[in-house]
């Protein structure tokens, strides 16, 4: 971590300076602590999120990224600090953010249509975006089959398009695109591109570092904690020490620079570390742009 708190990017997010409350942020959260049986899921988590931010969570599993979600949610309580959506507690908010947890809340015994017809009518919108989003989603030809009966990856779509449905202001999207085919993910992203351009504001989970770089702003949680945070240039250029790219004999090469105690992680260019070159003797190697999974690396 000292790594990059050398260029000042594990540093806390004080989402007060400057607060105005004449126009209130998507999201505020302040000093959000959440406890489980005495155990910190959360630890004095702050962020803010500006109109049409593209934001992430990135952090290993049991980082709290899912956590904090369901906390700006409305659907877990803090168990001390604040949390504001547009200048509200979430539970007054209600209309004007949409939250897709990784759980999906979708009733196996109503078709995609009937969902979306039940959420349509509930939010008041016109029954035609019904259509368009089982469109979109690649499920007219299973419009009319039990959810039930769907495979994973078509109610992970089909979950995602029903938090679009109504149009909301601030999107909570828990992974958003696990499980679910490239062309449909790339279709996802084309359309969260396009929600920021109109002024809405996204924050998601994901504990893909290549995807993150899509991103415009990325947390990296790390045991409840926001230990870094900036834009994903920002990060990496945050970054000092060198990287570098072993190719060939992987296995071997990863295992002598965990036991050396630096930190390596096999890739997709062979095994990617943080290190001298004086440390790399006996390894063909050759030096690479630091990515976002460098820099997770090394927090």
């Amino acid at each position: 971590m000292s790594l990059l708190r050398e260029r000042g990017f594990a540093r806390a997010c004080m989402p007060m300076s400057g607060y105005d409350p004449e126009r209130p942020k998507p999201l505020l959260m302040e000093g959000v602590r959440k406890d489980f049986g005495g155990v910190a899921a959360l630890r004095g988590v702050s962020l803010v999120l500006e109109e049409g931010t593209i934001a992430g969570l990135l952090g290993p599993d049991g980082a709290g990224k899912s956590t904090l979600l369901a906390v700006a949610s409305g659907s877990l309580r803090p168990s001390e600090g604040r949390v504001l959506v547009f200048g509200r507690p979430p539970h007054e908010a209600k209309r004007l953010f949409s939250y897709v947890p990784m759980t999906q809340g979708l009733y196996d015994d109503l078709t995609p249509a009937e969902h979306l017809s039940y959420l349509a009518e509930l939010y008041g919108v016109e029954k035609s975006r019904v259509d368009y989003f089982l469109e979109m989603a690649g499920l007219t030809p299973a419009r009319n089959r039990l959810i039930g009966q769907l495979s994973g990856g078509m109610r992970q779509k089909l979950a995602l398009v029903s938090g679009f449905l109504h149009d909301p202001k601030l999107l909570l999207l828990d992974e958003p695109t696990r499980g679910i085919d490239p062309i449909f993910r790339q279709e996802v992203w084309s359309m969260l591109y396009r929600m920021a351009g109109a002024g809405k504001t996204i924050l998601l989970t994901t504990s893909s570092a290549e995807e993150a770089e899509r991103l415009s702003l990325v947390f990296f949680m790390k045991g409840g904690e926001i230990v870094a945070h900036g834009s994903p240039q920002e990060m990496k250029e945050g970054l000092s020490g060198r990287v570098f790219v072993i190719k060939g004999e992987e296995a071997r090469a990863y295992r002598t620079l965990r036991q050396m105690g630096i930190r390596a992680r096999m890739a997709g260019d062979g095994v990617r570390c943080v290190a001298d070159t004086s440390q790399l003797s006996g390894f063909e190697f050759s030096e690479a742009e630091p990515s976002l999974g460098d820099v997770f690396l090394i927090l």
